[in-house]
This record gives C-alpha cells, sequence and structure tokens, in this order.
C-alpha cells in the first residue's frame, strides 16, 4: 500500500531512505570536515616545528658564538680537543643533530661525526657566514639535508675567526610532524566515530519526529490533505498562536469573498475578524456562534489547537446560515410529514373501525354516507388551507400540527381572509421554525388545558409592507415565573428533560428576518410576529 501510495503517478522506484540518505549526509560533511581540519593542521604544524627549528638553531649557534671558551680555544694550537667536548654537551642537551665550529678556511673543530674533525665544511652555503653574516640556510651536509644556522665568531678585537653553524636535519623534523600527525589522525578517527554516532541518534530522532514516514510519503499526504479539506463543503481558517494564517480552504475564501490567490500576508485582521485570536488567548471554544461576515450570516464553531498541552494555534469552520435554513427547512418538512402520516395512522384506523362495525351489523347506507362525510370534511380542510397558504412546505406543516391537534382533541382553525404568499426558500425557512415551534407550544399548552373547547387560531396577513402572522389558543397563559426569560435558550415551562429552545429559536428566526415578535395575553396566549414585505 505504501508503495502505491508514494508511487501513485508513476511504476515503483526503490529509493534510498531517509535516514540513510541522513546519515549517509552527516557522515559525508564529518569525513570532509575532518580531513579539511587534519590537512590544515599538519601544514600549520609542520610550518610550526619548521620555524620553531629555525629559531631554535639560530639561538644556540648565536650562544656559542660568544662562548670564551670557545673563543679563547682558537688560540690553542690543536682547538678541536677544547671545543668538541663543550658543542656535543650542549648537542646533546638541546637535541640538535649537529653543532659545528670551523675556522676561517672552513676547517671543523666539531662535529657529531669525530672522525670529520678537521676536514672543510660541507654545504655550499657557508660562504655569506664567513663574510660576517648571520643567516639560516637549507643545505645538504655530511650527514643529511637540514635547516642550519651560520653565526660568526668574533674575538675580544671583534675580528672574525670563525663560524658556528647550528643544525636540524629535515628528516628528523619529519618525524617529529608524523608523531603528532597520527595523533591527530587517532582523534580524526574518535571524532568520526563520534559523528556516525550522533549521525544515527539524529537521523533515528528526526523520523520520529515524522512518524517515520518518507519524504514521498510525506507529499502525498499533504496532497491528500488539500484534497480532502477543499472538498468540504464548510469554511475553514486556522491560524498559529500569533494570529498568523496557517489554512483556509476554498469554501472559506467564497464565504469570506476572499480571492483564491490572496497572499496570507495580506490577511492579518482575519484571526481577530472571525473571533479567532480570543480563542487563542483564552483557550475557549464556541459552538454554533452566528456571525455577519462580509454581508453574509455565518455560523461559526471554533475550537484551540492543542499540542503537548499547550495552545499552539485555533481552527474556525463557517457555515453560511441560508443553506443550513433550507436543510433546516427540509428536515422540518420531512418531520412535519412523518408527524402527518402518524396522526392519519390513528385517525383512519378509528374510522376503519367504525365503518368495519357499521359493515357488520349491515347498516351499509349509514357506512356509505359515514365515508362521504369524512372524506367531504377531509377534502374541504386541505382544500382551505391550500387555497390560504402558498409554500407548500409551510402547508405540510400546519397539515400534520392540525393531525397533531385533532388527535388531542384540539381543533385548529384558519382565520377567514388569512393569505400566506410565495416567499423566497430561505424565507420558508425561517417561517417553519417560526410557525412549527409556535404551533407546538400552543399545542403543548392545550394538552393540560381543563378547558371543554380547544381551540387554535391561524392568521396570515400581508398589508402595509407587513407580513402578519398570528397564532392564537385558549389555553391557560404563561406563568408569571417565565415571562422574563421567555425567549431566553433553556426556558421551558415543560419540565425537566425538555431544552427550551423553541421561542429561543422563533426569536432568533424573527431578528433575522429583522421583525417582531410580541406576546398578549388574555383568555389565553396570543403570538403576533411581523415581518418586512422586504424579506420575504
Amino acid at each position: 500500500m505504501d508503495k502505491e501510495r508514494r508511487n501513485q503517478h508513476g511504476p515503483y522506484i526503490p529509493q534510498i531512505s531517509l535516514k540513510m540518505r541522513i546519515a549517509a549526509v552527516m557522515m559525508a560533511i564529518v569525513l570532509v570536515s575532518i580531513t579539511i581540519q587534519i590537512f590544515a593542521a599538519r601544514t600549520f604544524i609542520e610550518n610550526y616545528i619548521t620555524t620553531n627549528g629555525s629559531e631554535k638553531v639560530l639561538s644556540i649557534a648565536k650562544e656559542l658564538a660568544k662562548d670564551p671558551d670557545i673563543i679563547s680555544a682558537f688560540s690553542a694550537s690543536e682547538p678541536e680537543y677544547i671545543i668538541q667536548p663543550i658543542v656535543e654537551r650542549v648537542r646533546l642537551f638541546t637535541e640538535t643533530s649537529f653543532i659545528v665550529v670551523f675556522n676561517m678556511d672552513s676547517v671543523r673543530y666539531s662535529h657529531p661525526a669525530p672522525s670529520r674533525i678537521g676536514k672543510r665544511f660541507i654545504g655550499g652555503d657557508e660562504e655569506r657566514a664567513l663574510k660576517g653574516e648571520t643567516y639560516i640556510s637549507t643545505a645538504k651536509g655530511s650527514l643529511a639535508t637540514s635547516i642550519r644556522s651560520f653565526v660568526p665568531i668574533l674575538n675580544e678585537k671583534d675580528v672574525q675567526i670563525g663560524v658556528v653553524s647550528v643544525g636540524l636535519n629535515l628528516d628528523d623534523l619529519k618525524e617529529e610532524t608524523k608523531s603528532i600527525t597520527k595523533v591527530m589522525y587517532y582523534i580524526g578517527i574518535i571524532a568520526l566515530a563520534i559523528g556516525i554516532a550522533g549521525a544515527t541518534i539524529l537521523t533515528y530522532n528526526i523520523k520520529k519526529s515524522i512518524f517515520g514516514l518518507e519524504p514521498a510519503e510525506i507529499a502525498t499526504l499533504l496532497e491528500e490533505r488539500d484534497v480532502i479539506i477543499s472538498s468540504v463543503m464548510e469554511g475553514i481558517v486556522a491560524v498559529d498562536r500569533q494570529g498568523k494564517l496557517l489554512l483556509m480552504n476554498q469554501s472559506a475564501h467564497k464565504l469570506l469573498s476572499i480571492e483564491k490567490d490572496a497572499e496570507y500576508s495580506s490577511l492579518p485582521t482575519l484571526a481577530s475578524s472571525i473571533g479567532l485570536d480570543a480563542v487563542v488567548a483564552t483557550g475557549n471554544s464556541t459552538i454554533d456562534e452566528e456571525m455577519n461576515l462580509g454581508g453574509k450570516t455565518v455560523v461559526v464553531n471554533r475550537i484551540p489547537m492543542v499540542s503537548g498541552g499547550e495552545i499552539i494555534g485555533a481552527v474556525a469552520t463557517l457555515r453560511d446560515r441560508s443553506e443550513m435554513k433550507l436543510l433546516a427547512g427540509e428536515l422540518m418538512a420531512i418531520k412535519q410529514y412523518t408527524a402527518a402520516l402518524r396522526a392519519q395512522k390513528h385517525e383512519f384506523m378509528n374510522k376503519l373501525q367504525v365503518i368495519s362495525g357499521l359493515l357488520q351489523i349491515g347498516h351499509y347506507a349509514e357506512a356509505l354516507s359515514y365515508v362521504k362525510t369524512s372524506v367531504s370534511r377531509q377534502q374541504q380542510s386541505v382544500d382551505t388551507l391550500r387555497t390560504a397558504i402558498e409554500p407548500v412546505e409551510v402547508l405540510a406543516l400546519i397539515l400534520a400540527k392540525t393531525d397533531e391537534a385533532h388527535e388531542l382533541g384540539i381543533e385548529v382553525q384558519l382565520e377567514e381572509g388569512s393569505h400566506l404568499p410565495a416567499v423566497k426558500s430561505s424565507t420558508t425557512a425561517a417561517l417553519i421554525t417560526i410557525i412549527g415551534n409556535l404551533l407546538q407550544n400552543a399545542i403543548e399548552a392545550l394538552k393540560t388545558s381543563n378547558r371543554a373547547e380547544k381551540r387554535i387560531r391561524l392568521y396570515f396577513s400581508l398589508s402595509g409592507g407587513m407580513l402578519e402572522v398570528v397564532v392564537e389558543d385558549n389555553g391557560k397563559g404563561i406563568a408569571p415565573s417565565l415571562r422574563k426569560r421567555l425567549f431566553a435558550q433553556g426556558t421551558s415551562s415543560k419540565g425537566e428533560g425538555h431544552m427550551g429552545v423553541g421561542l429561543y429559536l422563533v426569536k432568533k428566526q424573527v431578528e433575522t428576518l429583522h421583525g417582531t415578535i410580541e406576546l398578549q395575553e388574555k383568555n389565553g396566549v396570543k403570538m403576533i410576529v411581523q415581518i418586512p414585505e422586504a424579506e420575504l
């Protein structure tokens, strides 16, 4: 399945895992870094040892050139017997390769190899020293190629009588460099091992943080998420803790009238405009709140996004209230049709039992008359309502409520002259909520009434630019304790087990249509709703 998802646009091609790629890159970086560091350090050390060696041999030569014992030995008949022991002790102590003292004829008075004492100095780079110059030179002598210093020896009359040459073999310097470099190689190997361990730990943590997914799988998941979110009919808006917009799907763009290609950076106040900044600050959710956004009434749900116990942002879902009204209207119509069928079922069962009884006792004429009378009365009631009420959904609602009331012994009367014209679909949905809840409240009020005649009066009229809807019952009225908060959510006269949202919804729908609702009490309850004709 993973292979199919990773390669849904082509054949499966084996790929190096992210873990291996990260590890390989990390190890390559560590290896290159260590190699460069070792090369740079070795070069530095070579230069340092050479420079330090040059300064060392020059310093030793200067000190020996001023040694009074060496200077006075030049006046002896056999200077080498005095000079050789002195310089040899110094050579061994200073760990130099050689110290050679020779006269103005380049004849040696000292040498690490005693057999070469009395012979001429070899190298060809001593000429400048015989002329009184102090310097450092690199040349091949009798022992090996070496770095050697030359310092003139002057007697007490400042007359040059010879030269001191102190040298370090380059091979010895190279060996010293190799010894130090070998230590660096060991350090490099240890560093590489640490780098490999670090790369392994890093790759493990990275894979863990992305839930073990490969980049191709993550890309596929993001594409799928975008497709899914874009296909959701509700608008979705998400912001981070700073209020920066993270996500907005197509439906949200449409509801908020924002261009689809608008830059998120150009929408800095969006979070506050839909209340997401408050959710981030408080962590409190809000459900089904109505807002006016861009001239549209939108139902908004807001919830905080929490990760690791901290609020990292907030997300809002937006629904067009007009669409919800249509759905509510359709649902209400279906509900009323169902209620009507249920009520009619009981009524027709009773009528069928009457007809069955008349036929069993042989009263055929009476049975026929009963059927004609029942059908005529039912048809007359339906025809009256159909003529007066044009919206078919509202007609179905009233028929259902009429049948329900009839089952309870309640008569529903449509006032003569009533007329409800056709209205737009969103208003129809609102009227269904208003009329349905008012009728239901009237029926519930009359259920417990002791009146012999229980009546509900309906009246519809369009005049003076206002649609008037009247629902009146002759029940026992409203309890004084409920009057002040009658339209508040949760208020109910039916006791526990009822949500108390009927009149609250009526009031919300009336306010949405910019109408008014009035309560009158006289021998019952009379609800008068007025809606501007412009809203129809």
